[in-house]
């Protein structure tokens, strides 16, 4: 009998280490699993292709570089202060024409302008072309005459169609436009000196020479 219940004691001990050293017990709920958040949205994918043009959000496009009808003149000095107007049709409303360039062949553009508004940089308006104001532009010319041209770049804000318009309205080139010089200075003597001319040869004079007689004529009697 002592025997039994000495292997029985034993079986107990043994069954509550293995249960201690196994897993949770049936109260034992042991930690929570883990759960990943679910997305709210498609990652965005990089794309590999050209990126699609932006809308046109009817925004000022600028057209290129264009000649311009400009005209002036000048006053035959050396020095000039030229006015240059917009001879063709006044720009509309909505068009502004930024000068770009201007042009001076023979002659330089010099600063004899003071502070009159100068065309680099001056932009055509509606009403700068309704009331045929300009800007200026100094040229310096040593002889002959010079040439002016303006190109600018034209900023329009009306529907493309009539922008477009706008500009096949304005020259292909840039009109030029002549600017007189001063005219050559003539040669002048000294003051006081008188002209000079020249002598003939020794032996030879202006006056006719007398007839030459021939020996076989008879003298001429008194």
């Amino acid at each position: 009998m002592s025997g039994r219940m000495v292997g029985g004691a034993l079986s107990v001990v043994l069954f509550a280490a293995l249960g201690g050293c196994g897993g949770s017990g049936p109260g034992d709920a042991g930690p929570e699993p883990t759960t990943a958040a679910p997305t709210t949205g498609t990652p965005a994918v990089e794309g590999t292709g050209a990126e699609e043009p932006a809308p046109d959000g009817g925004g000022e496009p600028a057209l290129e570089t264009v000649g311009l009808p400009i005209g002036g003149g000048g006053n035959g000095a050396r020095d000039q202060c030229v006015l240059l107007i917009w001879s063709g049709d006044p720009v509309p409303v909505g068009v502004q024409v930024a000068v770009a360039d201007v042009r001076v062949d023979g002659g330089v553009k010099s600063g004899v302008c003071d502070e009159k508004p100068l065309c680099d940089g001056y932009t055509f308006t509606n009403e700068s072309t309704s009331t045929h104001r300009g800007c200026f532009v100094g040229v310096t010319i040593e002889s002959g005459d010079a040439t002016v041209s303006v190109r600018g770049s034209v900023t329009c804000s009306l529907p493309p169609a009539e922008c477009e318009a706008f500009r096949d309205s304005l020259p292909s080139d840039a009109t030029e436009n002549t600017i007189p010089g001063p005219s050559p200075t003539p040669t002048m003597t000294p003051s006081g000196t008188p002209p000079t001319t020249e002598s003939p040869p020794p032996g030879e004079t202006d006056e006719p020479e007398p007839p030459v007689q021939s020996p076989d004529e008879p003298l001429p009697t008194g």
